[in-house]
């Protein structure tokens, strides 16, 4: 059995064989306006996506757009980085672990959009916020992120 590619949003619920979403911080090439109005989505954002994704059984494809050089502007630097000082403190609640026997609790997952056809259900939704609670384990470890961007165990 396959699981989902969804693209620009997540499942509602944990699925019961891996899951794929593609999603990009601005556009999916690269767009100088994006820059130039600060319309990226922020590393708070990416980590908050990331968490609930892998809670639900699934991975996050992350495109960030490059200009026509290869390069990728200071915002996009920003995000990336963001992101990667998160992993470096957060990164065993994401690698290598299993859905736990539920995702997850809080507003955003009661108001979570299900899933239709290939997805584009991103945003649609409640934001999540500190009231929010994903969950992962490894091993014996059950590990619950608090979509605030804080480890909670």
């Amino acid at each position: 059995m396959h699981g989902l590619d969804v693209e620009r949003g997540a499942s509602n619920q944990t699925e019961p064989v891996p899951w794929q979403t593609d999603t990009c911080i601005g556009d999916w090439h690269y767009r100088r306006s994006v820059f130039e109005q600060h319309r990226y989505k922020s590393a708070k954002t990416v980590i908050r996506t990331l968490a609930d994704v892998v809670s639900k059984n699934g991975n996050l494809l992350l495109n960030i757009p490059v200009r026509g050089d290869g390069t990728i502007d200071d915002d996009e630097l920003n995000v990336v980085q963001g992101i990667a000082a998160w992993m470096e403190v957060n990164r065993e609640c994401i690698f290598g672990t299993r859905p736990w026997k539920k995702c997850g609790e809080g507003p955003a997952l009661d108001s979570a959009a299900p899933l239709t056809a290939q997805g584009f259900n991103e945003g649609k939704g409640k934001a999540a916020g500190a009231d929010d609670v994903r969950f992962t384990t490894k091993a014996m470890c059950f590990t619950p992120l608090n979509l605030a961007g804080r480890r909670m165990g």
